[in-house]
């Protein structure tokens, strides 16, 4: 799977929410993993839970295979600023960081790691390292 066709699943899915009456941000590599998109919706004047069926509907139809097929192919590497940030919060947490750690998994594969701290950790260094982001996905 190329970033080529990642790239053209994200329009794809970009194109029928956008029929759909919903807005999409425009994407923005993330600095969790260097390797994935990170984008806002928007459903405007639309219920919510119609803007939520046609999301599925437009992601099951060009994105969801596509993603994560890209996914599997790539190993994500942290920026190394948000890295950085991310250290300290677990440090005050009492788990001891190698310092060899380059992505979310190696930090919640530390002992005694709880991943929603781990989580909440690289969620408070991104906004730290990159305010305003319009969303930021941390997956294990």
């Amino acid at each position: 799977m190329t970033f080529d066709e990642y790239q053209a699943a994200f329009n794809d899915l970009s194109a029928c929410l956008n029929d759909a009456g919903i807005t999409v941000s425009e994407p923005v590599i993330s600095p969790v993993s260097n390797d994935r998109y990170e984008f806002t919706m928007d459903v405007g004047s639309l219920d919510m839970n119609v803007g939520a069926k046609l999301s599925d509907e437009c992601a099951a139809e060009h994105w969801t295979s596509v993603s994560q097929g890209y996914m599997f192919t790539k190993t994500p590497v942290m920026d190394v600023g948000v890295r950085d940030a991310t250290v300290p919060c677990l440090e005050e947490d009492g788990l001891k960081p190698t310092g060899e750690e380059s992505n979310a998994f190696e930090f919640v594969s530390l002992p005694d790691a709880d991943p929603d701290k781990v989580t909440e950790c690289i969620m408070l260094a991104v906004e730290d390292v990159y305010p305003g982001l319009p969303s930021v996905t941390v997956a294990f």
